[in-house]
C-alpha cells in the first residue's frame, strides 16, 4: 500500500483514497490513521499491525478479511458490507459500526466502547479474548444470530434485540442495560444478571436464576420461571409477573410496587424487607414465604394462599383482605385516618 508516510495527501489535503480494490494481500505494519477509503474493496486481505486510528471506511466491501494485532481506536466503518471481518488481537477502542451488511463479523479482542448501530449482520461472534467487553452498544441491528458463550459484559447496551437469536451460556453481564428486549419463553438460566437495567423487556414464559439489583419496571413476565433465582434487590415495578413461578425466590430486598402478580407462585421464598406497595396478589401462592419486616401497603390479597406465610412486623396499611393462617406477630395494621384519606386521593386523581 502507498500510505507509509503518516503525513501523505489525505492528512494534508483531506483527499480520500478511493475506488480502491485490494485482493489475496497481506499488508503489514502501515500506519494509515485518519485516512478515508471510500468505495473501496478489500478481498480476502489480511492486514497485520496495522494502525488505524481515526481511519473511516465508507460505503467500502470486506470479504473475508482480518485484522490481526492492529490498532483500531475510532476506527469507524459506515455503510460498509461484505462476506465477512474478523478482529483478533491488538487494540479495539470506540470503534464504530454504523449502517453496515455483514454475513460474518467476529470479534477475537477485548473491546472497550464499541458500537454497533443500524446494521444488518448474520452472524455476530465474540470469542477469546472477546468476551469481555467494556460499554459495548448494539442498537437498532438485525442480527440473525449472536454467539457470546461465556461472555463478560460490564456497561453494555442492547436496544430491541430478540435473545431467541443469542446463545448465551456461562454469560455474565453487569451493570449492562437490555431495553426492550424481546425474550419469550428464552432459557436464561445459565446467564448472571447483576445490577442491570431490563426496562420494558418481554420475558413471558422465560426462565432467569441470577437477576441481582436488576430493574424489571414495566416487564412482560407472565409465565415466567424464576424459582430458587437470586433476586436481592430486584426491582420489578408496574411489572406484569401473572402466574410466574418465584418459588424459593431470595428476594430480600427486592421491589414490586404496583405490580400485577395475579396468581404467582411465592411459596417458601424468601423476602425480608421487601416492598410491595399496591401490588395485586390476589390468588397468588404465598404460603410458607417469609416476608418479615416487608411493606404491604394497599396491596391485594384477594383470593391469595398466606398458610404459614411469616409477615412478622410487616407493614400491612391498607390491606382490606384477610390474613387468616399467615404468621402476623408485631404487623401493622390500617391507620384509618390514613387510609380514608389515601381512599380520598384515590377518588380524586381517577384511579
Amino acid at each position: 500500500m502507498e500510505f507509509r508516510d503518516p503525513s501523505g495527501a489525505h492528512r494534508l489535503a483531506g483527499i480520500p483514497v478511493m475506488e480502491r480494490t485490494i485482493t489475496d494481500q497481506t499488508i503489514q505494519d502501515e500506519d494509515v490513521s485518519g485516512v478515508i477509503f471510500q468505495d473501496c474493496v478489500f478481498e480476502r486481505v489480511r492486514f497485520e499491525r496495522i494502525t488505524l486510528t481515526r481511519t473511516m471506511f465508507i460505503n467500502s466491501r470486506f470479504d473475508d478479511c482480518v485484522l490481526e494485532d492492529c490498532g483500531i481506536e475510532g476506527t469507524v466503518w459506515n455503510a460498509c458490507q461484505g462476506s465477512g471481518l474478523r478482529i483478533a488481537g491488538g487494540v479495539l477502542s470506540y470503534a464504530v459500526f454504523s449502517r453496515c451488511k455483514l454475513a460474518r463479523l467476529d470479534f477475537e479482542q477485548t473491546g472497550s466502547n464499541v458500537a454497533l448501530s443500524e446494521s444488518t449482520i448474520d452472524q455476530l461472534t465474540f470469542s477469546g479474548a472477546a468476551r469481555t467487553q467494556n460499554i459495548l452498544t448494539i442498537s437498532d441491528c438485525e442480527m440473525e444470530s449472536v454467539l457470546a458463550e461465556n461472555a463478560e459484559w460490564t456497561g453494555a447496551t442492547a436496544v430491541g434485540v430478540r435473545l431467541a437469536d443469542w446463545s448465551l451460556p456461562g454469560a455474565g453481564f453487569t451493570r449492562c442495560s437490555f431495553i426492550a428486549v424481546i425474550g419469550e419463553d428464552v432459557d436464561l438460566s445459565g446467564v448472571r444478571f447483576d445490577a442491570c437495567n431490563l426496562y420494558q423487556s418481554k420475558f413471558p414464559g422465560a426462565r432467569l436464576r441470577s437477576a441481582e439489583r436488576c430493574i424489571f419496571a414495566e416487564c412482560d413476565l407472565k409465565g415466567a420461571d424464576l424459582a430458587d433465582a437470586a433476586l436481592e434487590g430486584a426491582l420489578f415495578a408496574k411489572a406484569d409477573a401473572s402466574e410466574a413461578n418465584f418459588e424459593r425466590a431470595r428476594l430480600d430486598g427486592a421491589m414490586f410496587p404496583k405490580a400485577r402478580l395475579v396468581g404467582s407462585r411465592f411459596s417458601q421464598a424468601r423476602a425480608h424487607g421487601s416492598v410491595w406497595n399496591d401490588a395485586d396478589l390476589s390468588s397468588a401462592d404465598l404460603s410458607g414465604m417469609d416476608a418479615w419486616r416487608s411493606v404491604f401497603r394497599n396491596a391485594l390479597f384477594q383470593g391469595a394462599e398466606v398458610t404459614n406465610a411469616r409477615l412478622v412486623e410487616a407493614d400491612l396499611h391498607g390491606v382490606k383482605e384477610s390474613l387468616a393462617g399467615a404468621h402476623l406477630e408485631g404487623a401493622r395494621g390500617s391507620v384509618e385516618w390514613r387510609a380514608e384519606r389515601e381512599e380520598e386521593l384515590r377518588r380524586d386523581s381517577g384511579n
